[in-house]
């Protein structure tokens, strides 16, 4: 019964088109995108929230070198860092 139902209101290619016109408008208000945020070099520093993922990197012998990856904790500041020469 149900399928004749769905088959009946489905049928026409309009509504087709519809829906696929609709569906990327709901999958971005879903929040089914990556945003990505990028911060001006002269600003100030930010404060971390929940859940930030990263590669961490340190400052040796005046070269940026990474020590793998990790989830920072809520709270934390991070700013610019020193300018690259």
């Amino acid at each position: 019964m149900w399928r004749a139902t769905l088959k009946s209101n489905w049928s026409g290619s309009k509504n087709r088109l519809d829906v696929w016109l609709l569906l990327p408008i709901i999958m971005l208000l879903a929040g089914c995108t990556t945003r990505v945020v990028v911060i001006d070099r002269s600003s100030d520093v930010v404060r971390l929230g929940k859940g930030v993922k990263g590669e961490i990197y340190v400052l040796r012998g005046g070269e940026w070198v990474s020590v793998g990856k990790a989830v920072l904790p809520e709270g934390w500041y991070a700013g610019p860092g020193p300018e690259s020469e």
